[in-house]
């Protein structure tokens, strides 16, 4: 495929990427259009798909033959202008302009950031002395003591703080007149 390729740089790391198309190609690509219109649709006074190049032209215009190849040309010419060029895209690029005449695709292409880091070895942040009080570490692994001690039997009475695991069996006595003569309950 016979084509040029030319590249701008753009502010913010983009690349403009202008694909000019030679004219034998475009030429080549329109007759390829009108063969394929000519078969898809009936031109009076001929079979379909016989009418000869410039009957197509005066009948769908030369324009609506563009249209027919410009996108899939466009997307193989910048395939082929960016691997001849060896640009690595960072993003998805986009067509900013197409002129007809001559062909040329003018693409917007995102290159990848350059990141310029300066002499941060120079850069130090003082760090405040952690203090530490005794009283609250002590605090602290009392509270973690309690809450992840087990729990034991003990022969003494109960004192305050102890937990207990009591069963409880009450009997609640029935009224005269009452059928229910006792009514029994465990509680844990």
């Amino acid at each position: 495929m016979a084509f040029t390729v030319s590249t701008e740089p753009r502010e913010n790391r983009q690349l403009a990427v202008i694909i000019e198309v030679s004219q034998d190609q475009v030429d080549k690509e329109l007759r390829k259009a009108a063969t394929k219109v000519a078969g898809q649709y009936r031109i009076p006074g001929f079979r379909k798909g016989k009418a000869p190049y410039h009957i197509v032209v005066q009948q769908f215009g030369l324009s609506n033959l563009y249209s027919e190849f410009v996108d899939d040309l466009g997307q193989q010419l910048f395939r082929d202008a960016i691997e001849q060029e060896k640009i690595e895209p960072y993003a998805q690029s986009s067509l900013e302009d197409i002129q007809l005449e001559p062909l040329v695709y003018k693409l917007i292409v995102p290159l990848e950031p350059e990141v310029k880091l300066g002499d941060y070895y120079a850069m130090r942040v003082e760090e405040d002395p952690i203090e530490v009080d005794e009283a609250e570490v002590e605090r602290r692994l009392e509270m973690h003591r309690d809450e992840y001690a087990g729990w034991r039997e003990v022969d003494r009475p109960s004192q305050y703080g102890d937990l207990l695991s009591a069963d409880v069996r009450s009997v609640i006595v029935a009224e005269a007149g009452e059928e229910d003569a006792a009514e029994n309950c465990r509680a844990r």
